[in-house]
């Protein structure tokens, strides 16, 4: 069912750089509005990719949880990450390069960092609590250059690419804090305002992994305007999954970012949610990028 909640925008007194992962980023400012999160039970159908900027996969995985060892996320979930969405894109390759598990509640992530400074680690990750995409469209090209072989890069430029996540419950169905997703078609492009992701000293946190190259990569942030809608699946579980875009290449007028958020609700009830995130480079070679 629909419900009401309070959306974290991006606040114009914030730096344009912050520090994932660690304590200072969980004192963040926001632009707090109240907002109506629709639930889109019966119509996912009718939310797709190149329309809404995301869709939801059903069926595709052969675990309701994952082993988190680099052995079985190579062995079996990058693989089985790679089919789903090749099948649900038609993507002529599809390389995995980040994942991330969170089972903890927001709550408890910032009652971590409270004693912490500002620049200490905070090692539970958390439900992310304010709209963004984690990558702008430089930050999106910071992906693609830390991830793709020099060989390959200039061929990958030239044609269609894009970056999207795969984000999935583990466990049991989601009942807290669940993931909002926000209609690209209702997003104006001077919403997203690009703010800079440094890492900390520990590349281990947050995403640090994914960006080998560097220190950090751009990411967009979102300012409130009117006319926003934004939509959730209720109890998503582990045989469901979002599909949703980070970035397209693609400039023809189809959707191409895709903000979203983790949001709390009166509805959440239950454990922490248990999730999964893979995030894919998505490539069609036979197609260009107007």
């Amino acid at each position: 069912m629909a419900t009401k909640t309070i959306i974290n925008y991006f606040h114009t007194d914030n730096d344009r750089v912050f520090y994932p992962g660690t304590a200072g980023y969980q004192r963040r400012k926001f632009d707090t509005k109240p907002m109506t999160i629709n639930d889109l039970r019966g119509k996912e159908e009718d939310f797709t990719l190149d329309k809404n900027g995301f869709t939801v996969l059903k069926g595709e995985w052969s675990e309701t949880d994952v082993e988190d060892t680099p052995e079985h996320i190579k062995d079996v979930v990058f693989p089985e990450t790679i089919a789903a969405v090749k099948k649900a894109t038609g993507a002529s390759d599809v390389l995995c390069f980040s994942h991330l598990i969170r089972r903890h509640l927001a709550s408890a992530v910032k009652e971590q960092a409270e004693n912490l400074k500002d620049s200490d680690t905070v090692s539970a990750p958390g439900p992310t609590i304010f709209a963004h995409c984690d990558n702008s469209v430089d930050g999106a090209m910071t992906v693609l250059e830390n991830n793709v072989p020099v060989e390959d890069l200039e061929k990958r430029k030239n044609s269609r690419w894009a970056i999207a996540n795969v984000w999935r419950p583990l466990v049991r169905p989601v009942t807290r804090e669940p993931l909002a997703l926000l209609d690209a078609a209702t997003v104006q492009p001077d919403d997203l305002v690009g703010v800079l992701a440094l890492f900390p000293e520990d590349k281990d946190a947050a995403f640090g992994k994914a960006y080998p190259k560097g220190r950090g990569f751009e990411t967009a942030q979102v300012l409130a305007r009117e006319g926003h809608q934004w939509y959730y699946a209720s109890q998503l579980d582990p045989t469901e999954a979002y599909l949703f875009k980070q970035f397209d290449s693609k400039t023809d007028g189809r959707a191409r970012q895709t903000p979203h958020t983790a949001f709390q609700s009166q509805l959440d009830h239950g454990p922490p949610r248990n999730s999964m995130e893979v995030r894919c480079l998505v490539f069609w070679d036979e197609e260009s990028t107007t």
